[in-house]
């Protein structure tokens, strides 16, 4: 676990980032329909985590009575899948760098015009966060087979990271041009969804909350011991 329990943590990190996602109102409807009481439990984030056979999501909530400053996180007995991720967020945004990257050493001016990649130099969602991935390897190695399996010639565009859009299964692989450093992206016509992701990562945790949260002022000790709801189907 992180020092910041709220921060987004994988075995080894091979790439971190940031996440962003709008649908707050949605969050706490779905909560409600999952039969957690909004009135006593007050959803104020949500946790995603992929693995290679698993994907699931928590609901992060505050005690909403009293004084208590507990943070509580509610999961789900059902399998869920992106489907079941995107009754929540209409658009959810994920931008994950290798760990060994240093931004300031390329040029970005011309990638993040894109609606698709504003998360690079504007994040602006209605709750924010961090993310972290694991490659199977490491994160650059998984990116770059996917590139070279798409014809993308690796020794004159190198990996760096990702952007991806979980509300529409969608991602831009972020290059350095090895002849300029200038930072390009290859998006791809073909729908990618979770079977395509974990082809790139072994891992993958996206923790998103309130903008408006002030995290450091609650308390964060059970977050990894979720109350599961059982939701399957009779």
């Amino acid at each position: 676990m992180s020092n910041k329990e709220w921060t987004a943590n994988v075995q080894y990190g091979d790439a971190t980032g940031r996440a962003e996602a709008d649908g707050f109102g949605e969050l706490r409807k779905y909560a409600k329909s999952k039969g957690i009481d909004t009135s006593v439990y007050e959803p104020i984030g949500i946790r995603i985590q992929m693995e290679e056979t698993y994907f699931g999501f928590e609901i992060i909530c505050k005690v909403a009575t009293g004084r208590s400053n507990k943070i509580t996180s509610f999961g789900f007995e059902k399998e869920q899948d992106l489907h079941e991720l995107r009754k929540i967020f209409e658009r959810l945004d994920v931008f994950l760098l290798g760990k060994q990257v240093k931004p300031e050493e390329y040029d970005w001016p011309e990638c993040g015009k894109s609606t698709s990649l504003t998360i690079i130099h504007h994040p602006d969602g209605e709750l924010i966060g961090t993310a972290a991935a694991d490659g199977h390897e490491c994160a650059i190695s998984g990116l770059k087979d996917y590139l070279e399996d798409k014809g993308i010639d690796t020794s004159m565009y190198k990996p760096i990271g990702i952007v991806i859009q979980i509300g529409v299964s969608h991602f831009d692989i972020l290059c350095a041009d090895l002849t300029s450093k200038k930072i390009t992206s290859f998006g791809f016509e073909e729908q990618q969804d979770l079977d395509k992701l974990h082809k790139i990562f072994k891992r993958l945790e996206v923790v998103l909350l309130d903008r408006d949260l002030s995290p450091a002022n609650y308390d964060w000790s059970d977050l990894d011991s979720p109350t599961m709801i059982d939701d399957r189907p009779e």
